[in-house]
């Protein structure tokens, strides 16, 4: 007896085209299924259709309105309070240690045992117990809402291509540039 797999979501691709040509093309019955089904790929198309929907609601050759000064404020003023301070004092790297001129040169490779000291000498200091790990440039959480923005942010640009691929054809060229 064999167990009905799921049908696999539908593509981002398919999604944008569909929400770019509305009822001109037509779904598969298989689609409409899955559809009725999944809320994920519900909510996909959805997210298409708003992002098509604002894109025809302005003309090609109309300028878009830049955020205002207090959207650039509050995500710099985010990104500062996620970002670790730097640090105030580096303690200088350590000097390279002198080659031990006690050491034998040992052949390298496997015909050579391992050699183990019987004795340390008394002078040695003894190796930190554990390395301290490199200091942090950043706090994670700045890097991680940026890959979080940037993968909420890509369907986005996908459909900007997609319209502005589906708006090229029906452009008139502007007065005076040429191009």
């Amino acid at each position: 007896m064999t167990v009905p797999q799921p049908a696999p979501h539908l593509s981002p691709a398919d999604l944008a085209q569909h929400a770019l040509d509305g009822a001109r093309t037509p779904w598969s019955a298989e689609a409409v299924r899955h559809l009725r089904a999944c809320a994920a790929c519900r909510s996909r198309l959805a997210a298409f259709e708003r992002v098509v929907a604002a894109g025809r609601s302005t003309y090609p050759y109309e300028a878009l309105v830049p955020p205002a000064p207090r959207v650039w404020e509050a995500i710099s003023s985010e990104v500062r309070a996620d970002a670790a301070p730097p640090p105030a004092h580096r303690p200088p790297a350590p000097a390279p240690s002198p080659p031990d001129a006690t050491r034998p040169n040992l052949p390298r490779g496997p015909a050579a045992p391992p050699v183990t000291p019987t004795h340390a000498a008394p002078d040695a200091p003894e190796p930190p117990a554990h390395a301290e790990p490199p200091p942090r440039t950043s706090a994670p959480g700045v890097h991680r809402r940026a890959v979080g923005l940037a993968l909420r942010l890509a369907p986005v640009r996908f459909l900007c291509r997609l319209l502005r691929a589906a708006i090229r054809p029906f452009r008139r060229p502007v007065r005076g540039r040429r191009g």
